[in-house]
């Protein structure tokens, strides 16, 4: 897991979001999605490792396929495509419609560019637990009124080492300059990211929209924090 360190956190203030620049390995893994979804199994398994190939055989996909089918309904289309990495492995990520609602497919490649891995995830909305939300808008209400010794009262003792009153405010200042004078929270909504509950919330400001994310611990102290353009 990262963790959102204060550089991070500073650069993610600073810098607009990257472009997005297409991988090699975009079209074996788009492949494999649309041959799973057309239930042809032998060929979304052609580029697997030995190692996948082995584990997840084409009776394993289907019995995913099956699942699948029954919660999310029919494959409609491919909503974006991300890249990501986890301990130097390439990861394609597809946001998918179905019928039912949204689906997270990923496909790990190893070092050879062969897949290594496939994860399959239906995109449920899930209640924002009050404690975690109370403590989230405290931080953003904090930070955004340049209360800084009281913006990390709720930082785990990483967090608190690297977030200091005075990187708070250097980085309010980058805020200001990026996004203007704050006005309110508009949505929150939570999810989980491997040992933590993330809360995202949608922050309104005079120039433009900002979303703030707060990564909560199982101690329930903020781990990371992270500030980005708001999607549109």
């Amino acid at each position: 897991m990262i963790v959102f360190s204060a550089l991070l956190f500073a650069a993610a203030v600073q810098l607009p979001p990257a472009p997005f620049v297409p991988w090699p390995i975009d079209r074996p893994a788009r492949e494999l999605l649309m041959n799973f979804n057309a239930g042809q199994f032998d060929l979304a398994a052609k580029d697997f490792n030995d190692t996948m190939r082995a584990a997840t055989t084409p009776a394993v996909l289907k019995n995913v396929k099956r699942d699948l089918d029954a919660q999310s309904g029919a494959f409609k289309t491919v909503t974006e495509t991300k890249h990501t990495k986890d301990a130097g492995f390439k990861i394609v990520v597809f946001l998918c419609a179905y019928e039912k609602g949204p689906v997270d497919f990923r496909v790990t490649f190893d070092h050879t560019d062969h897949v290594g891995a496939i994860s399959v995830t239906r995109i449920v909305d899930q209640k924002v637990d009050a404690k975690f939300e109370a403590t989230a808008r405290r931080f953003v209400d904090d930070f955004t009124a340049s209360r800084f010794e009281l913006a990390g009262r709720a930082f785990d003792g990483t967090m608190q080492r690297q977030l200091t009153p005075e990187k708070l405010a250097a980085l309010s200042q980058d805020v200001a300059r990026r996004y203007g004078t704050f006005k309110s929270v508009k949505k929150v909504s939570q999810r989980p990211e491997k040992a933590y509950q993330v809360i995202d919330l949608t922050a309104e400001f005079d120039r433009s929209q900002a979303a703030f994310s707060v990564f909560f611990d199982g101690a329930g102290r903020i781990a990371g924090v992270h500030i980005q353009p708001d999607a549109p």
